[in-house]
């Protein structure tokens, strides 16, 4: 499902062709895969839904992903469980942080790809990036391996003409980010469940802010101001 997200960027571009095309064809894989494994569909898909039922279980609820994790969501258990403030069991007290967590997100993700579709003359590169953090921040969990969906975005930056100048702290959060923390360790939860998550929302919000510092007003917008 990750990569479908990247079809955003072919919005303002209008090739709606292209994006229906895209979607048939993984509709049309999965079937297919489901179709000719040992047990054909039906059971193929009951064992595929149970599996992400399991990892949801396990990961999600759980506490398997608390080893080395940048999403928010695992940032906020890794914190209260820091802080001695978690009095329910580890199951009981994700569930409930995931009653608010779960539209929070839906909004982040929603609201990005509209930021790209409304914005065609955004820079590509940040088109990309903006795209690339809603990978990785939506659905809940990001263990570290997920970070290489931020690749795309990180390499047209490099790529980018005088990047290292302008956008030094930009490349420098990105670069953090690649940066292994998972060895080390407290109270046995990894330390990257709380520095990449900040990290990721630095890069979010320097997005946003930068683009609403540099847009030009337009005639119309001056006079209101004045």
């Amino acid at each position: 499902g990750y990569p479908l997200a990247f079809l955003v960027l072919a919005v303002p571009e209008r090739r709606f062709k292209a994006i229906f095309l895209s979607l048939i064809a993984s509709l049309l894989l999965t079937a297919t895969s489901l179709s000719l494994m040992t047990g054909r569909f039906l059971e193929n898909l009951e064992g595929f839904l149970s599996c992400l039922g399991r990892y949801r279980d396990v990961y999600v609820i759980g506490p398997n992903s608390l080893f080395a994790s940048s999403d928010p969501y695992n940032g906020i258990r890794t914190l209260n469980i820091f802080n001695g403030a978690q009095v329910l069991d580890i199951a009981e007290w994700s569930a409930y942080i995931l009653k608010f967590y779960n539209p929070i997100s839906l909004v982040f993700a929603c609201a990005s790809a509209f930021f790209v579709v409304l914005n065609p003359k955004l820079e590509y590169w940040k088109q990309v990036l903006v795209i690339c953090l809603v990978t990785i921040l939506f659905p809940n969990v990001a263990n570290d391996y997920k970070l290489t969906m931020l690749l795309p975005g990180l390499l047209l930056l490099i790529t980018k003409p005088d990047s290292y100048k302008k956008y030094f702290w930009m490349l420098t959060m990105l670069c953090l980010l690649m940066i292994p923390k998972s060895y080390f360790f407290y109270k046995n939860l990894g330390i990257t469940n709380i520095i990449n998550p900040i990290l990721l929302l630095c890069i979010a919000s320097m997005i946003l802010i930068e683009y609403f510092r540099d847009r030009p007003l337009s005639r119309t917008q001056f006079i209101e101001v004045k």
